[in-house]
């Protein structure tokens, strides 16, 4: 995010890691072919989704999950992206033409009650030549990620300075990681990073 906070409980900024981790997350984003985030993100944390390393900026394509369309024309992406794609099952042409007037393209793709369809979302990311994405989202979004088999590797940062009982509660309540094995394990600073390396889905 723009200042390495995410939202904790009620959407109120929390910092979380070092610098030590906030650098490698800024490798990992130049690294991808682009950064998805949710509506839930923006709306929290309004964060930028660039890169900022060694004291320079780049800038990356920022994919927003908005099943409603509700992105605000404010946004900080609008600014910082090398281009902003909005995926959703809006048919307002008004929140549409909203987009595209901040210089977004708007990308329908079918929902249901639980939200997109996002395993046409990577279907239809993958046919437009995007191969790894970097997913910077919340516990409930990461687990409909787990579910269609859409995740390769989780990256969990566990950050000395969080108290347990300021997780947010869609990691704490929500079920448990999929099956999966420990690819590597890193001590950035304060801060640790276990990379896990996960199963194919049944539903996948």
């Amino acid at each position: 995010t723009s200042n390495r906070v995410i939202a904790g409980h009620g959407g109120v900024p929390m910092s979380i890691t070092g610098s030590e981790a906030n650098a490698l997350t800024h490798r990992q984003r130049l690294l991808s072919c682009a950064i998805m985030t949710t509506i839930s993100t923006v709306l929290n944390d309004d964060p930028c989704l660039n890169v900022r390393l060694d004291g320079q900026v780049c800038q990356k394509i920022v994919i927003v999950l908005d099943t409603q369309l509700r992105m605000p024309d404010d946004a900080n992406v609008f600014d910082t992206a090398e281009k902003v794609i909005v995926m959703h099952s809006c048919r307002d042409q008004q929140r549409i033409q909203c987009v595209q007037d901040r210089g977004g393209d708007c990308i329908f793709i079918p929902s249901s009650p639980e939200g997109l369809d996002l395993s046409r979302v990577l279907s239809q990311l993958g046919e437009m030549g995007f191969h790894s994405l970097w997913l910077e989202c919340g516990g409930r979004a990461l687990q409909q990620f787990f579910r269609v088999g859409g995740v390769a590797e989780f990256w969990l940062y566990v950050a000395n300075k969080i108290e347990h009982d300021a997780w947010p509660l869609s990691f704490v309540t929500q079920p448990s990681l999929p099956v999966g094995r420990f690819k590597d394990v890193q001590m950035l600073g304060d801060d640790a990073l276990f990379i896990l390396e996960l199963e194919k889905s049944p539903e996948a």
